[in-house]
């Protein structure tokens, strides 16, 4: 892990290597607080993530979501199926 700069994605992280080239992740070096609701195309990317991956219905996509922080209290089920729907 290596941290550079001072802006809110600033953590590098080597998830590991494949064909000798390596697989870079970032994210922010500390929990960043309070959460804000998401806008729907990072829910359709992060969606589209989750069913090329993990092979997640939509619903399957929808009930996974839905507890986490920024999405709780700010989408309902129904609408996080309408939302990943279109893109699945």
């Amino acid at each position: 892990e290596q941290i550079i700069g001072t802006r809110a994605y600033d953590k590098i992280i080597l998830c590991g290597k494949q064909d000798e080239y390596p697989i870079l992740s970032f994210t922010a070096p500390t929990e960043k607080r309070p959460y804000v609701k998401p806008s729907i195309p990072y829910i359709q990317m992060v969606a589209s993530g989750l069913a090329k991956t993990r092979g997640l219905s939509v619903i399957e996509i929808s009930k996974y979501l839905i507890d986490k922080p920024g999405v709780v209290g700010n989408y309902t089920v129904s609408q996080l199926v309408g939302i990943i729907a279109i893109i699945l």
